[in-house]
């Protein structure tokens, strides 16, 4: 894979399932290793002591949210959008005002202010993902990677992803790099992309193209 995106880019990785999205995603947040080549995210080539320096500018939701509901199922969505601010599930230090006041601003932002309360594991699946979603804002990041976000939402959730992802865009200039293998949704927010078959990146494209 050859591979650039530009700042302010809202970036669709296309591909079946078992193509390789996740594994160079996986490269990308530092999880997977690559056995050769380079990746340079945010300005840095990337090694563990690089991924420390950059990791609270980078916001990152997995595509599967089975291991988040058994971690995080007992706490409340404001206790873990908080627990985003310091990268721990759990509040388990004093919060400060600073992250309290970015809280109130994330709850406003992806809808969730009416949810604050409520236990994690008795969300929808839609209401999760927007708490994840959410989580990862809570660093005010410069890029957003979000693995298979659509899996599983009805055509509720899928709307209001859609109506997130260019706000997030649009408004606050984010860096986005969206995965999935529904090329028809990611057709209506995404600017740039790219399809990737066997591990390959076999075709990069703009939304003019």
């Amino acid at each position: 894979v050859d591979w650039h995106v530009n700042t302010g880019e809202n970036w669709a990785l296309l591909g079946l399932n078992g193509a390789g999205k996740s594994t160079l995603l996986g490269m990308i947040m530092a999880y997977t290793c690559a056995t050769r080549g380079e990746v340079r995210v945010l300005g840095h080539t990337f090694g563990q002591c690089v991924w420390k320096d950059v990791k609270d500018r980078i916001g990152f939701v997995s595509s599967t949210l089975g291991q988040f509901e058994r971690t995080m199922r007992d706490e409340t969505v404001r206790q873990i959008l908080l627990s985003g601010a310091h990268g721990t599930i759990g509040v388990y230090r004093e919060v400060i005002e600073e992250e309290e006041q970015r809280c109130d601003m994330v709850l406003a932002s992806m809808g969730l202010q009416h949810l604050q309360h409520r236990h994690f594991g008795v969300l929808s699946t839609g209401e999760q993902r927007r708490v994840l979603i959410g989580r990862a804002l809570m660093t005010r990041p410069d890029l957003l990677i979000l693995d298979e976000p659509i899996n599983g939402l009805d055509p509720v959730g899928i709307q209001e992803f859609r109506e997130m992802v260019l706000r997030l865009n649009r408004e606050l200039g984010m860096t986005l790099i969206i995965s999935s293998h529904i090329l028809s949704e990611l057709y209506l927010v995404a600017s740039r992309f790219g399809f990737i078959h066997q591990g390959r990146l076999i075709q990069e494209l703009s939304k003019e193209d």
